[in-house]
């Protein structure tokens, strides 16, 4: 006889299978979620494909007007060149990103593990690294050119490719990007984390709107910021090209690196502010003035286009980096890009408070 007060032994049910099978489901369904996500956080195969065929182009280009058939090309001529390879390649990746900013992909982002940051730094280094074989071995014929061109370009592709597979990884697993992710939802507001809208803006009390306006436009230094810090990104990659061109020893280097390190830290900076304070980056003129202020805006950034390719020419002739010009034609940039972008600002914020 059992007594009273001694429990009853019970055996656990085991699960029923459609238990068994909800869970896999809901695991299922956890990972194409976030397999989803990482296809948003990482740059489509056409992208990468763009980018290393545009290395091994450029390396071709080099050998071309390096040692190979336009090196008897006069030195304006040279100059012409490389202003309109820098033009092309600054048009391409124009395109390049838009396209992707139209599909959702966050481009804008930092390698998340030590691995991706292994590759992603080393892609942009092999393809440029490769630019410079024809300069280090000049004279080089045109088929072992192209052979370290197709060489550079598939390396640059593989490790594009494995820094986008650490980063797929590191969020199949379940990783936050958070922390390394630069751009934002810049046109959702704080309470219900939609759009802004002129209907929502206009609905806004005067004070909160005029606050809005104040949050979804940049502050005076941001556009001066990105003047000096593109004007930098030109001075350092053309005293790369120096150090190459007139074979200068490792030391030599020192001062680009530390100028990259420079730009990368400003970048990460500015960049960073500007997804914290949620200024929209992305919201488009809403009036003619604004317009017209846009495309002024717009226009100045041929100055530093031209510079980059003036300067790629003269230094790939004579091996002296043109720092008297690109002070001077810098100086203009920096000043125009900065007046027209505060203009432009403060005409958005106008616009924003009137619920245009």
């Amino acid at each position: 006889m059992i007594a009273m007060n001694t429990p009853l032994q019970t055996k656990p049910l085991p699960a029923s299978p459609d238990a068994r099978l909800s869970a896999a489901d809901a695991l299922s369904s956890l990972t194409s979620t976030r397999e989803a996500v990482a296809n948003r956080f990482t740059t489509p195969m056409w992208y990468k494909v763009s980018v290393s065929v545009g290395f091994a182009i450029a390396t071709m280009l080099v050998w071309a007007l390096w040692g190979g058939i336009f090196s008897s090309l006069s030195d304006l001529q040279i100059i012409l060149c490389g202003v309109a390879i820098t033009a092309v390649g600054v048009v391409l990746e124009v395109v390049l990103v838009w396209k992707m900013e139209r599909r959702g992909i966050h481009w804008l982002t930092m390698p998340a593990t030590p691995s991706g940051w292994l590759y992603g730094v080393m892609a942009p280094f092999v393809g440029i690294g490769t630019m410079t074989v024809p300069i280090w071995c000049n004279g080089m014929a045109w088929w072992m050119a192209l052979i370290a061109a197709v060489i550079g370009g598939v390396a640059t592709l593989l490790l594009m490719n494995m820094c986008d597979a650490a980063m797929r990884d590191y969020i199949v697993a379940g990783g936050s990007m958070d922390k390394v992710r630069l751009d934002g939802d810049d046109r959702r507001d704080d309470k219900g984390n939609e759009l802004w809208t002129r209907a929502r803006l206009l609905a806004l009390p005067d004070e909160e709107r005029r606050e809005t306006a104040r949050r979804l436009t940049s502050p005076y230094w941001l556009h001066t910021a990105i003047g000096l810090e593109a004007m930098l990104c030109i001075v350092s990659a053309l005293e790369v090209v120096s150090l190459f061109k007139i074979g200068s020893h490792a030391g030599g280097f020192i001062i680009p690196v530390g100028s990259f390190v420079l730009i990368y830290a400003l970048d990460t900076t500015v960049t960073r502010w500007t997804r914290n304070a949620k200024v929209d980056t992305r919201m488009m003129p809403a009036s003619p003035v604004s317009w017209v202020l846009f495309f002024a805006m717009a226009i100045t950034c041929l100055i530093p286009v031209y510079l980059a390719g003036y300067g790629f020419g003269f230094t790939l002739r004579s091996g002296n980096v043109p720092l008297a010009k690109l002070a001077v034609g810098g100086l203009v940039f920096v000043v125009l890009f900065s007046i027209f972008g505060q203009l432009y600002d403060r005409r958005r914020y106008s616009d924003i408070v009137k619920g245009v």
